[in-house]
């Protein structure tokens, strides 16, 4: 067996720092995937994510993206209900990449926020200053505006969005 076809194509996939890259985003797919449900988000969220990526012929890079965005997010700002829902949504209405963890960590943001304020609400607050829960609801109200302000943008350009699967506008 020659082993020169092989040299060549490990040349080839060298050269390519583009593809280079891409080859390692789809690899971590998995590795990400666990982490997400080591993490204690439920195996539901992370599978809608994974079919919602792929469905969407975001690839495997991408989805890896979303995914870690959420996962980041998680660890950051806590646990999200549905978030697999959440994601789905936002990929559905076009958003990719740097928008899509944008969207996701506002999220995650403005559902902290929200657990807070009903904390402060409750009487919970880890300190009894006054006007504690009116800050956590502004906080909420603001990380939500950001997250809908984000959604807004995928619904504005998805006709012309890329997304790089088969027939869907991609290389």
């Amino acid at each position: 067996m020659s082993f020169a076809p092989l040299l060549l194509l490990a040349l080839a996939v060298h050269a390519d720092p583009v593809s280079d890259e891409a080859l390692k985003r789809a690899i971590q797919l998995p590795v990400v995937a666990h982490e997400m449900r080591r993490d204690g988000v439920p195996e539901e969220d992370v599978d809608v994510v994974l079919d919602a990526g792929r469905k969407s012929g975001m690839g495997a890079g991408g989805t890896t993206e979303a995914l870690e965005a959420a996962r980041d997010a998680g660890r950051q700002e806590g646990r999200t209900d549905n978030l697999g829902a959440f994601v789905r949504e936002r990929i559905e209405a076009g958003l990719r990449g740097q928008d899509l963890a944008a969207a996701i960590h506002a999220e995650h943001q403005a559902r902290k926020a929200e657990r807070e304020a009903q904390k402060a609400a409750e009487g919970d607050a880890p300190t009894d200053e006054p006007g504690k829960a009116e800050e956590a609801r502004g906080k909420a109200e603001e990380a939500r505006g950001k997250a809908v302000e984000t959604k807004g943008k995928a619904v504005e350009t998805k006709g012309t969005m890329k997304t790089g699967g088969k027939g869907q506008g991609g290389k």
